[in-house]
């Protein structure tokens, strides 16, 4: 439609300007209107045709470029499918043709740049998680380290005090059972004077790891000091408390009793249960309690030993 009214404009202004010259010409042309209509279709079939090529040689070919180009650069197509339709671009480029060659090195150069980014990202993103996970094992074994006692294996007397603090403070909200063994070797000092402080440490070693081998996961063993240790038993009753006292004691009895010394050392525990302790004790009083029932347990053990010795 819009070609025919071109034409029909184009006829209307060649007739005009036919008609001005006529008219001022010193001499009349006389030309027949066919072929006057004729030269007029022909002026107008060859603007139009000009127009034509224009737009499909130079403008379309700029406009679906641009698209492409476009669409590739943020990201909706990617470079790989445009660079697999190279000879439908350098066909549908027209005048523009000579610049596709130029507009496909670039492609190529943005896709190996954006290849390299990627893998270099890739590549400190592996980094980053590596040197992070190191860190986070360093700072786990620095933790573990700060916690336990490095010769027992058990938590040191340092977390005593918060771990206490806290299964009191849930048992009692909860009206849970609570009980508390602290514990000492008689006659430990007897084994370093007479076997070395080496034998010693052997056997306090020994006895963190059947301490540790005896707990439960949700109990908590600490090395309270020197020969002396400590067991939190939460959820635990008086009865299943002193049967880890006896399993204890046993097992220690068994392991000294290789020792080449006049007298054995053996385990002495003194137990306390929270609800046993008057009033509304706390972990304070709660480890007071025990430690006395210790000092009872070898102040008679002393006292046996004495009688048993004057009978012999």
């Amino acid at each position: 439609m819009m070609i025919l009214t071109a034409s029909v404009g184009l006829f209307a202004l060649t007739e005009y300007i036919v008609a001005s010259i006529m008219q001022r010409a010193p001499y009349t042309i006389t030309l027949p209107l066919s072929l006057l209509a004729i030269i007029g279709v022909t002026i107008c079939l060859m603007i139009c045709g000009a127009v034509v090529r224009l737009y499909h040689h130079w403008i379309a070919p700029q406009i679906r470029l641009k698209l492409s180009l476009q669409r590739v650069l943020s990201g909706e197509i990617p470079i790989d499918e445009m660079a697999d339709a190279e000879g439908e671009i350098t066909r549908a480029a027209g005048g523009l043709a000579p610049l596709i060659p130029a507009i496909e090195d670039l492609l190529r150069a943005l896709r190996e740049s954006r290849a390299e980014v990627g893998r270099l990202d890739a590549e400190m993103r592996q980094k980053v998680a590596q040197r992070t996970d190191a860190l986070e094992r360093r700072l786990g074994s620095l933790q573990a380290q700060a916690s336990r006692d490095p010769l027992t294996g058990l938590l040191n007397r340092r977390l005593l005090e918060q771990f206490a603090d806290d299964l009191v403070r849930r048992a009692t909200a909860e009206q849970l059972p609570t009980c508390v063994i602290m514990m000492d070797l008689d006659d430990f000092k007897l084994l370093n004077d007479t076997l070395g402080h080496a034998a010693g440490d052997e056997l306090l070693r020994s006895v963190g790891q059947l301490i540790r081998s005896s707990v439960r996961d949700n109990d908590l063993a600490f090395r309270y000091g020197g020969d002396e240790f400590v067991i939190l038993l939460p959820d635990t009753g008086r009865a299943e408390a002193a049967a880890m006292v006896q399993r204890l004691i046993d097992l220690i009895d068994g392991l000294a009793k290789p020792l080449n010394v006049a007298r054995k050392p053996r385990l002495s525990a003194g137990l306390a249960s929270l609800w046993e302790c008057p009033g509304n004790p706390t972990a304070k009083e709660l480890l007071e309690t025990a430690d006395r029932t210790l000092y009872d347990v070898k102040k008679e053990r002393k006292a046996k030993l004495k009688t048993t010795r004057k009978v012999g």
